[in-house]
């Protein structure tokens, strides 16, 4: 870890084992600053930290909530979290997440929240940097904070972009100052009575969900917010300065696979004209958004698997979310109207109940079994229906097929593999399921874009093109 660019902190603390008992102990929590995956704290005896603590601190006791556990063999709590406990005075943790907390009710009525949520990078929101050449050659950076994807809502002014930190640091024996890139959320909320600062952090968790699900799918990997840092201060700039001291809640994340801003969806200029508000709108709005955000997660986890096998079923779940789902938003879920079906089913049993005694066949459970596959005759095949709403949404198919004919039949081609894989675990030929990973990933991905109103011309021109295609 990098102490330059690492924050410390340190507190008295509570630690209980599986009975009950309680000992006080020192948290020495020490972590990485742009990354979400370095945390390290040291947990030790409070008697023999008491003088240094008081030193440091004076009368002062920071409250730290830890979440994690103890890489040893008891069990025990911190804080009401379980984990493992400590052998001896001193132990590592290894810390999931972790709260700096302002416990008190904000000492004014009006003001502003100023929230930075930094997540890790998203290409998609990228802010191009314009550089040129000053006076006497000296390169000039033109990249400005206004660049930013922008909007307002109810809950406040949001922007997302690779905003940039300033760090002190040396080059050889000299001073420098380093710029560090960081992709942030940051957020704007004014606010018009005295509350407690930890309260806003449930709220801003629910406005990100939508937000960080969008961003997923336009970059094709998941997106986390790992840090959310809070600063208060008074709306009336005639009284004096009060900045609250900042909240932070913190926490490790799995980091996905590096992408590139050619593989994103969209592009950064049409995110930033409003376009990532629009889809957010339409995402909200949607009476698919419980099936459009699954649809998501699995065409996410397509790109994020390391095998072939793995990511074609996640894809496979993608567009079967979306094809059930439309299939009876379209009515082309059943082959005659279930009402007429559920008359012809009548007949149907009558029928295999008269057959089955006659062939003196007794046994009530393979009656049932048959009884019960009868739901089934009604139901139009997945391949035919994929067709028929890949048809209805005017889905762009000629980038991966020679002719428009082949649709149909390689829809079908593609269901019998699937069927193969999945309940046979066969996989005869490899090359066709790559084929069938990108068709399928194209295909789920053009369907949500079309359910999020967003025109299929409007998306970053090298994204589908990255996919492969297989029309030669």
């Amino acid at each position: 870890m990098l102490d330059d660019y690492c924050e410390e902190v340190s507190a008295f603390g509570k630690i209980t084992n599986q009975d009950g008992e309680s000992c006080d102990v020192f948290i020495n929590l020490k972590y990485y600053k742009y990354l979400p995956d370095q945390i390290e704290c040291q947990v030790s005896s409070a008697q023999e930290e008491k003088l240094r603590f008081l030193k440091l601190f004076g009368a002062a006791k920071p409250r730290l909530e830890i979440y994690g556990f103890l890489e040893s063999k008891q069990k025990v709590h911190i804080e009401n979290i379980h984990g493992y406990s400590l052998e001896g005075n001193i132990a590592d943790l290894n810390i999931e997440s972790f709260s700096l907390r302002y416990t008190e009710r904000i000492p004014f009525d009006s003001g502003y929240a100023f929230i930075e949520v930094s997540i890790p990078e998203a290409p998609s929101i990228e802010v191009p940097i314009c550089i040129c050449l000053g006076y006497l050659g000296e390169i000039e950076n033109k990249r400005k904070d206004e660049d930013a994807v922008c909007w307002e809502n109810e809950f406040g002014e949001f922007a997302i972009a690779d905003f940039y930190k300033y760090e002190k640091g040396r080059v050889g024996i000299g001073e420098a100052i380093y710029r560090i890139k960081v992709y942030q959320i940051r957020i704007k909320k004014k606010f018009d009575h005295s509350f407690f600062i930890e309260e806003l952090i449930p709220e801003i968790e629910r406005e990100l969900e939508d937000i960080l699900w969008l961003l997923s799918f336009i970059n094709r990997r998941r997106i986390f917010w790992y840090e959310i840092s809070i600063d208060i201060v008074p709306i009336d700039s005639a009284k004096e300065m009060i900045w609250i001291p900042k909240f932070i809640k913190r926490r490790k994340i799995f980091l996905p696979k590096e992408t590139k801003w050619k593989d994103c969806l969209i592009a950064q200029p049409d995110l930033a004209k409003g376009g990532l508000y629009r889809l957010l709108e339409e995402y909200k709005k949607s009476s698919m958004k419980a099936e459009l955000r699954r649809a998501i997660i699995y065409t996410i986890a397509s790109y994020e698997r390391d095998t072939i096998e793995a990511q074609i079923q996640s894809i496979y779940l993608a567009l079967e979310v979306l094809v059930n789902t439309l299939s009876e938003n379209y009515n082309i879920h059943d082959i005659i109207p279930r009402v007429s079906f559920r008359a012809l089913s009548k007949q149907l049993i009558e029928t295999i109940l008269r057959f089955l005694s006659n062939e003196k066949i007794e046994d009530n459970n393979k009656k049932s079994q048959l009884i019960k596959n009868i739901s089934r005759l009604n139901k139009i095949p997945f391949a035919d229906r994929s067709y028929s709403l890949i048809k209805e949404l005017k889905i762009e198919v000629l980038d991966f097929l020679k002719e428009p004919d082949e649709l149909r039949p390689k829809l079908e081609e593609i269901q019998t593999r699937r069927n193969r894989l999945i309940h046979k675990g066969e996989v005869k030929e490899i090359d066709k399921l790559y084929e069938d990973l990108v068709i399928l990933r194209a295909i789920s991905e053009r369907m949500i874009l079309k359910l999020l109103n967003w025109p299929l011309d409007k998306t970053f021109a090298s994204a589908f093109r990255s996919l492969h295609s297989f029309r030669d």
